[in-house]
């Protein structure tokens, strides 16, 4: 078994959780002795001819025979690149032939339209794995929706995208899924075997003392995906964070700060909100590593999006106190009644739960609830996978 990887984006120095969750999945290729190639199609200044030393792809983001450039689409694009541009085709069949891959696996179902080209040029046959973190369709079609695209235009792309994904997960050996309710969805698409393996998260470093602050503050952090700032805005500015005393006892890190900074409810009062948050980006993997040691706990107002949330991994395993929506804890059910972890959906409950966790002591676990939080590692969450490829030998 030989695995070439296909994704939208590279996974060298992963920092969103779509990158983590496939450099993830690659250290478990590489741990079950399956040889594994990453590369990747995306936007970029060039298309000209790259070699197989370049293990990323890069094209003008431009019209592309129906396709329009708008937000948001860029992983569209580069699936219809991979199986339209020359030189892109070219690229991805030197690696093919250089490789000799057995498997083609799929991060996200954009890419999935290589599979032809590559069939044009005489490369067939390949066993095809199929992972993404949601059902893309769906939380495309949630993003494009709450980000006012052009209906006509919007709704086409959706078509294209939901016709891919229905393929893919049809024609792949095995779907690997994010949730139950994932699951659920892939396998009425008519997928042949779906695992489900929930986002993970790696533990603090040993060497690392985890010390609350002197002044308490809750944290939450995420990337520049839209349904983490729409959270934000439905479950924390209601109408601003009044409901705590003027001192920062809230902190935000990642591409999520510019969204909400950009929010016209976050800035209308922008004066007493800056009093009571702190926003850390860009932030770098040592100072975010800081600030989750420091933190009191984490707060998570995810309203929207699927799959499940590798920042809600990342707060469980921590130890702390959690406040969360029933949204981030998809994937999670099974923890939600632990102690130091609060679920709520309604977005004044949730805002009381913040101040009440403020003003209490820090969490105190004991061994077995240690433990049994350690379930959301990563070597555990992708066990599955495991086994699956266990079976192939």
């Amino acid at each position: 078994m030989r695995v070439l990887a296909l994704g939208t984006y590279l996974i060298d120095e992963p920092v969103h959780g779509g990158q983590r969750r496939a450099a993830e999945i690659v250290k478990i290729y590489e741990e079950m002795g399956v040889p594994v190639k990453f590369l990747a199609i995306c936007p970029g200044k060039s298309s000209q001819r790259r070699t197989t030393l370049d293990r990323a792809f890069q094209a003008e983001y431009r019209k592309n025979g129906w396709f329009y450039p708008q937000p948001y689409l860029e992983d569209i694009f580069s699936g219809l690149i991979s199986s339209r541009d020359d030189n892109c085709i070219s690229w991805l069949v030197d690696h093919v032939d250089d490789f000799r891959p057995t498997h083609i696996h799929f991060e996200q179902p954009y890419l999935y339209p290589a599979i032809k080209a590559l069939k044009r040029r005489g490369r067939s046959g390949h066993r095809l794995i199929y992972s993404s973190q949601n059902v893309e369709v769906e939380i495309k079609r949630d993003i494009l929706l709450e980000r006012g695209g052009e209906p006509v235009y919007v709704g086409r792309a959706l078509r294209y995208l939901e016709r891919v994904e229905k393929l893919l997960t049809k024609t792949a050996d095995v779907v690997i899924a994010c949730t139950q309710s994932d699951a659920a969805v892939y396998a009425g698409m008519g997928a042949s075997e779906v695992l489900v393996c929930p986002n993970g998260a790696q533990p603090l470093p040993e060497t690392t003392v985890r010390a609350n602050s002197t002044e308490p503050f809750l944290l939450t952090m995420g990337s520049g995906h839209p349904p983490n700032s729409s959270g934000f805005v439905e479950m924390m500015l209601g109408p601003a964070l009044l409901f705590l005393p003027p001192e920062k006892s809230l902190a935000v890190a990642g591409g999520m700060c510019a969204l909400i900074r950009a929010e016209p409810s976050y800035e209308r009062f922008r004066k007493s909100n800056t009093h009571r948050l702190s926003f850390y980006n860009p932030v770098s993997d040592a100072e975010l590593t800081t600030l989750k040691e420091r933190a009191h706990g984490f707060y998570l107002p995810i309203t929207s999006g699927g799959g499940s949330n590798l920042k809600t991994a990342e707060a469980i395993l921590s130890g702390k106190w959690v406040v969360a929506t029933s949204t981030a804890f998809r994937g999670y059910e099974a923890l939600k009644d632990e102690r130091g972890i609060i679920i709520e959906d309604d977005p004044r409950a949730f805002r009381k739960a913040i101040r009440d966790v403020l003003a209490r002591p820090p969490l105190a676990l004991d061994l077995p609830e240690i433990e049994r939080r350690r379930q959301v590692e990563w070597s555990h969450a992708l066990t599955p996978l495991r086994a699956w490829l266990h079976r192939q030998r």
